[in-house]
């Protein structure tokens, strides 16, 4: 029986697309221990995990690529929609003032040690989560987004789904089948998000530390292009601020691969 299957993604987890195919990388930089930023400040840490109403318990994404075997279904390949004042999307890190390019080694097979997990993905419609209004201000320019809390791959009527676990070290890969057996859907979350317990947003204008994760991921980046003495990072504005909202996938630079 054909089935619909939801992957929602959410956290602190960089969408980069591939500049000659449809194909995406979802790379979760490293953030499973304290560690500061370029300019200094001490990031908290992150867990990053897959869990699914069927075929998963909650399993740690660590050092793995997860890939997914789709049979079936008429799902085209996916459209990232990008933040803007207007339009609700995923937040760009080229808003933050910062032009570097992508690192293109955080896409391979095996990555660097900034990378934490990889999900690879293809097809499917697009279904975001408002996260509120959030602002940059580079160089004195503000810059004001509508930006996702979530985003979901949604394939429609599938005959059959497999979740590929491949080990960054070369090992043996895990291959999962996604079976909602006399269901019409199944559901799975890959999340990386704060180990420690987040507090609902006090003020008018909080601070998302957690986005200098983001600027490990890019190509020749270093403290000393700092045009200030802190990295640029998204600034809370309006809408409902709750628990781990603040922590939210972006969009990088598109490399080859």
């Amino acid at each position: 029986m054909a089935f619909d299957l939801d992957i929602l993604i959410t956290g602190i987890c960089a969408f980069v697309e591939n500049k000659s195919s449809t194909k995406i990388c979802v790379v979760m930089p490293s953030t499973d221990n304290y560690k500061s930023a370029l300019d200094g400040e001490v990031l908290c840490p992150h867990e990053g995990y897959i869990e699914q109403n069927y075929a998963f318990g909650r399993t740690p994404l660590r050092w793995q690529r997860l890939s997914f075997d789709i049979k079936g279904g008429d799902n085209d390949y996916i459209k990232l929609p990008v933040a803007s004042k207007n339009d609700l999307g995923l937040i760009d890190l080229k808003d933050s003032g910062v032009m570097k390019e992508t690192n293109p080694d955080i896409v391979l097979d095996t990555p660097p040690e900034t990378v934490l997990a990889q999900v690879c993905l293809d097809r499917g419609g697009v279904e975001l989560t408002d996260g509120g209004v959030w602002t940059f201000d580079p160089k004195g320019v503000v810059v004001e987004l509508k930006v996702a809390h979530e985003i979901t791959i949604k394939l429609k009527q599938i005959e059959s789904a497999e979740a590929i676990l491949k080990p960054f070290n070369g090992g043996k890969p895990i291959t999962i089948k996604i079976n909602p057996a006399r269901f019409p859907s199944a559901a799975l979350r890959v999340v990386n998000t704060c180990k420690l317990s987040a507090k609902p947003g006090e003020g008018y204008l909080r601070r998302d530390r957690d986005f200098k994760w983001y600027y490990e991921l890019l190509k020749d980046f270093s403290s000393s292009e700092l045009y200030s003495a802190d990295l640029q990072i998204p600034r809370y504005k309006t809408g409902a601020l709750i628990g781990g909202n603040n922590c939210f996938p972006s969009r990088l630079e598109r490399v080859d691969f």
